[in-house]
């Protein structure tokens, strides 16, 4: 099976939230599952 992770990273490129999603699954779901609920900006 792949996995895809998708993340969501600050300004030095570390992750502040992420998931994976299936490899068959489009990266739209991902994309989708970060921004309904983003980090806080600090």
């Amino acid at each position: 099976m792949n996995i895809k992770p998708v993340a969501v990273t600050d300004a030095n490129d570390r992750p502040i939230s992420y998931v994976m999603t299936s490899g068959q699954v489009n990266d739209y779901a991902g994309a989708v599952a970060l921004l309904d609920n983003p980090p806080k900006a600090q």
